[in-house]
């Protein structure tokens, strides 16, 4: 079963990136980095797989992707924030990147799972993107471009609560019995 929703992510990740580059001149804005965000996320995605099928420890990537997916969240609610009046939120990239780093490299090493930055990035994006829903509520726009930026807020909101609490307790999980993680990540 985990093999075949590996398979499905990993497919639907391939179609939305094939999409995102067909499309890729016409996207501006907050969209240009959604779709960065999309085409890093699979390129992870697949990296890891293959990495997997190889019997090699893809750990490493989950720095690497904490650090590109906080600095491409950064930007996307950057310009989703300014583009509505309100303040940019670029005053925490710097901050945050040394954070990353200083925890990928002295705290929790490329050999084991970056649960603190990748839950506090997690956390960092449900607060924002909630902040952003209430400020868009008393925002004047057409209602297709409210919906559009709601269903793009509301797309990166699902992905990091649902990924909250797999990632909080990472390397915990992996410790236990491979079914035991199967089920927390499925």
């Amino acid at each position: 079963l985990f093999e075949l929703v590996a398979f499905g992510v990993l497919g639907v990740s391939i179609i939305l990136s094939g999409l995102v580059i067909l499309k890729f001149k016409e996207l501006n804005g907050y969209l240009k980095y959604y779709g960065i965000w999309i085409l890093i996320g699979t390129f992870i995605e697949l990296s890891s797989h293959v990495l997997v099928n190889f019997h090699i420890p893809n750990l490493f990537l989950f720095h690497l992707n904490a650090l590109f997916e906080f600095v491409l969240l950064v930007f996307f609610f950057n310009v989703l924030f300014t583009d509505i009046g309100d303040k940019g939120v670029k005053f925490i990239l710097w901050p945050g990147v040394v954070a990353i780093c200083f925890n990928s490299i002295f705290v929790q090493q490329p050999d084991t799972f970056n649960s603190y930055s990748m839950t506090l990035i997690s956390l960092g994006t449900i607060v924002l993107g909630v902040y952003y829903f209430i400020r868009l509520s008393d925002i004047e726009m057409s209602l297709d471009k409210k919906l559009l930026r709601m269903f793009m807020v509301g797309s990166v909101l699902i992905t990091h609560s649902s990924n909250m609490i797999p990632v909080l307790f990472g390397n915990y999980l992996l410790t236990v019995d491979t079914n035991t993680q199967m089920i927390v990540w499925i």
